[in-house]
């Protein structure tokens, strides 16, 4: 099943709202879609179920930065403008990928998104293939914990992801930062963290977005060009 590659820009508001694929909106077969989405303006988006509490809301309108609330779980996640490679990966349940089982379901996006950073020469990565692990700090910043699927290199996170998935398909939201503030979470987030414990858990990418869209389309794919994960 080949991949339908779509583009986006706005603020993070009117992207984590947006809707199913056009091409999913017909009667025929569904196809996989990943789509890049660039926000417009720096944003900081909550889990579905985090506290608002959690934000320092006077210091987010000092910063100019907008507070959001995606529908999938996870802890809080800062983005700016550039700051990282946002991807939405539509998987349709007709897909041989395809998995009823929640958890087991990140598994074949995991190992793309491995292959991917791999042709985008990070060496030493692996897909974590265990539960969610978040401490106080992981259950408050995303990319401070570690869930099914997600990328890492040594102990530090790479690639995050959520899903949401209705009976037709899921959306797989997945982030890939070039660029950590660590400084700006402490500021923006109640209770206040260690920066330097925070830094410590996040790897960034340091590549043009298109790049890191380009390999994991080629990877998920099935491109026989991009060098399979290294061995764990």
């Amino acid at each position: 099943m080949s991949v339908r590659v779509e583009e986006r820009r706005g603020t993070a508001g009117d992207l984590h709202a947006d809707d199913w694929p056009d091409a999913w909106t017909g009667s025929g077969a569904d196809e996989v879609v990943v789509r890049r989405c660039e926000v417009t303006d720096p944003a900081l988006v909550l889990g579905s179920t985090q506290d608002p509490a959690i934000v320092d809301l006077d210091e987010a309108r000092r910063r100019g930065v907008d507070v959001v609330r995606r529908r999938s779980g996870g802890g809080a996640v800062l983005l700016a403008p550039g700051g990282c490679t946002w991807v939405d990966l539509y998987l349709p349940a007709t897909d041989a990928r395809w998995d009823d089982r929640v958890d087991r379901s990140f598994a074949p996006v995991g190992a793309a998104w491995l292959a991917a950073v791999a042709a985008l020469g990070v060496a030493h990565g692996t897909v974590h293939d265990g539960g969610l692990v978040a401490d106080g700090l992981g259950r408050l910043v995303c990319f401070a914990g570690i869930g099914p699927g997600e990328v890492r290199v040594g102990d530090r996170k790479l690639v995050g992801m959520s899903q949401r998935r209705t009976r037709r398909g899921a959306r797989f939201q997945c982030l890939v930062p070039h660029s950590f503030d660590a400084a700006a979470h402490v500021a923006l987030l109640r209770p206040q963290v260690d920066p330097v414990e925070l830094r410590g858990r996040i790897e960034v990418l340091d590549r043009p977005p298109a790049d890191v869209v380009a390999a994991f389309v080629a990877a998920f794919d099935g491109d026989p060009s991009v060098p399979p994960p290294p061995p764990r």
